[in-house]
């Protein structure tokens, strides 16, 4: 999953930044479902925390990808 939304975001998005936002908007979403937050009017079962936790993981994935490219570009500018 990893090497897919590296060569995703390498062709597809001129920002990694936006890499970022989005995996934070995803994991804050989640959080929101999972929780639930007092004003959503859902009860907690199991197919939601197992839906939550994989969609948790898919943002938390896209975050990594963020953090981990730049630094990588980074020290190819350097050599």
């Amino acid at each position: 999953m990893f090497c897919f939304l590296v060569q995703v975001s390498d062709k597809h998005f001129s920002r990694p930044v936006l890499l970022s936002i989005v995996g934070n908007v995803v994991v804050t979403t989640c959080f929101a479902f999972l929780g639930p937050l007092p004003f959503l009017p859902i009860e907690p079962s199991v197919p939601l925390i197992e839906g939550c936790v994989a969609m948790a993981g898919l943002g938390n994935a896209l975050i990594i990808v963020r953090l981990s490219k730049a630094p990588f570009f980074y020290a190819m500018e350097k050599i």
